[in-house]
């Protein structure tokens, strides 16, 4: 079963819900009422040798949000981050109405045997920048200390911020991230998102192509998700559940793969090891589903009601 979940522009009242200040909505505001993207992508396609990767994407990301690209390895998240930042060509328009863009890769990019300091020197020299406010960049991101250690010798987390650092000495308003908090312990992931959210707060966007599904759910405002070469799904994570009709997850464990009966009649079912988890509308069905799996006796061992996370639905959509 195949599911696009296509997103609408965004109205002024939802802005402000959200907690837009009302001069980045003005400045944004487009005659007809909605927002003016700061990005669109309209048809674009791309083949890998002879292997299509790609097929007729198209989105727009408006200003001020944390726009996210999931999908798993191999799907072509980074290719299309490389498309949007004009770093790989491809079929499709790209349309960008900035041009102080950054991009940070999901690898190292900087000179290794270089100072922290001295990378941000070079880097703000090659993009031809005569005034960087290099202190409160690195004292944000807690680099200020590091400034005249050689770049290898940073722990990974310190690594990431100083690529994040050398995307933002221009002052972008439209960044692309690939993977900003891959391999990184938690506490370091956390800096980073807090670091994003005043980001996006001061009006930034920001293109995120990452596989951490439990982290894009708190901190996008929407995503992409990308799957056989198309995207299956685009929105908030609540729009997702609204229009799947998703309000409850039903998890029953069975001790072997005994759960045709209990989703013979589903329409919204994965399966997880030995667990079916079943999407539910209403409390009335999830007490009748309850009811049926009980009635199932000793194949079953676990069986818990959670509200559908953001795994769940991309579990769904990608099966």
């Amino acid at each position: 079963m195949h599911y696009t979940i296509m997103h609408m522009p965004v109205p002024v009242e939802e802005l402000r819900e959200a907690g837009w200040p009302e001069p980045l909505i003005n400045e944004y505001l487009g005659s007809n009422g909605q927002t003016q993207p700061i990005l669109e992508a309209e048809h674009v396609t791309f083949s890998f040798t002879s292997k299509p990767l790609l097929s007729n994407i198209s989105f727009a990301v408006y200003p001020g949000e944390i726009f996210g690209i999931l999908g798993r390895s191999g799907v072509g998240k980074t290719t299309l981050l490389n498309i949007l930042a004009g770093i790989q060509h491809s079929k499709g328009t790209i349309t960008t109405k900035t041009t102080r863009q950054g991009f940070s890769t999901q690898y190292p990019s900087f000179y290794p045997d270089l100072s922290v300091a001295e990378n941000c020197k070079y880097f703000a020299r090659v993009a031809g920048l005569e005034k960087v406010r290099l202190r409160t960049l690195l004292e944000r991101l807690g680099l200020w200390d590091t400034l005249h250690t050689p770049a290898k010798e940073l722990s990974g987390g310190m690594k990431k911020k100083l690529d994040l650092v050398l995307a933002l000495l221009g002052d972008p308003e439209l960044l692309f991230l690939d993977e900003p908090t891959a391999d990184l312990d938690p506490v370091s992931r956390q800096y980073i998102w807090r670091f994003l959210g005043h980001l996006r707060d001061q009006g930034k966007s920001i293109i995120v192509a990452t596989h951490l599904l439990d982290e894009a759910e708190p901190h996008c405002t929407r995503v992409a998700v990308l799957h056989d070469t198309h995207i299956a799904a685009i929105g908030a994570p609540d729009d997702f559940r609204m229009r799947l009709g998703m309000r409850y997850v039903l998890r029953v464990g069975f001790e072997s793969q005994q759960y045709g009966a209990l989703v013979s009649s589903q329409q919204h079912y994965w399966l997880d090891d030995k667990q079916v988890l079943i999407g539910i509308r209403t409390q009335k069905e999830a007490i009748q589903l309850l009811q049926h799996a009980l009635q199932l006796g000793e194949s079953i061992q676990t069986l818990s009601i959670e509200q559908p996370s953001l795994q769940n639905i991309f579990s769904l959509l990608t099966q």
